[in-house]
């Protein structure tokens, strides 16, 4: 009985090993490999609205292992970026057109390659705000805005002033003649989109007749006023319309004639608009 149980056993052992051609019953047979598909590829385009022109590319996909990305822009290292599924590169694209190019790897290392069109804009600058200072000092902010061109709008042909973010440009002399001048600040987005701004200055002499400026006489003290109104008396050289009526804290009227202008006061630029300052041999 005990020869037979030992014979049984020995006779099962030798099937097992007769049934498996390889150790562990692993075999050298990978071609299974070669029909790991990956599909259902897709992109996703995160882009910026700050302009900062960073665009984050996620590929996308079934049964990839790996995704290289070409930006279409750029050149060396940093034209390409390699990820994992599930992973993002970021890129920082000036306005424009781009192909972007992506090639899976499944993990047969087979390669399946698909293009995608990306498109940035950049957005117009916002809330452009500007600040003119004594002297016309200019000073600009504006959110989204890259920077900015300031025209001073006393020559023809004027090429733009550059004005950087925080930055405020030295004074400004105007002619002493000519104008009514305009002052032009454009907020500049890094592309096409721009957001401009616009304030007529004195000219000289001045006449307060120009709508389009703010005038303004620089008051001292409480009780001052200052205003443009209708000539009282348009006669001899001062045939102007309007005129600039200042009244002192005591109610003492005085109205400014425009040919006082170049003998007894200055102009000067603030951010209300035009203050005039007397002279010091100027009589009130």
């Amino acid at each position: 009985m005990k020869l037979f149980r030992y014979l049984l056993g020995a006779f099962a052992l030798m099937s097992l090993a007769m049934g498996c051609s390889e150790l562990g019953g692993i075999d050298d047979d990978t071609s299974f490999l070669s029909t790991a598909a990956s599909g259902n590829f897709s992109k996703v385009f995160d882009i910026s609205n700050d302009n900062s022109g960073d665009v984050k590319i996620t590929p996308l996909g079934d049964g990839f292992s790996s995704a290289t990305i070409n930006f279409g822009h750029g050149t060396g290292a940093s034209a390409s970026a390699v990820v994992s599924p599930g992973a993002s590169a970021k890129h920082a694209y000036p306005e424009g057109n781009y192909t972007v190019t992506i090639d899976y790897y499944d993990i047969a290392g087979n390669k399946t390659t698909a293009s995608y069109p990306l498109t940035v804009t950049y957005r117009a600058p916002e809330d452009l705000k500007v600040t003119i200072s004594g002297e016309v000092k200019v000073k600009a902010e504006a959110k989204y805005a890259k920077s900015f061109l300031v025209y001073y709008g006393d020559k023809a042909n004027e090429v733009g002033t550059p004005l950087a973010i925080g930055q405020e440009l030295p004074a400004h002399s105007y002619p002493a003649t000519g104008g009514p001048f305009t002052l032009k600040v454009e907020a500049l987005s890094g592309g096409a989109a721009k957001a401009t701004y616009t304030k007529a200055l004195f000219g000289f002499p001045i006449d307060y007749e120009h709508a389009s400026v703010d005038y303004f006489f620089g008051t001292f003290g409480d009780g001052q006023k200052f205003e443009k109104v209708d000539n009282p008396n348009p006669s001899g050289l001062n045939t102007s319309a309007k005129v600039g009526k200042f009244i002192r804290g005591h109610q003492v009227e005085r109205y400014l004639q425009p040919d006082e202008h170049s003998d007894q006061f200055c102009a000067r630029q603030q951010n209300q608009g035009v203050g005039l300052q007397p002279r010091s041999s100027a009589h009130w």
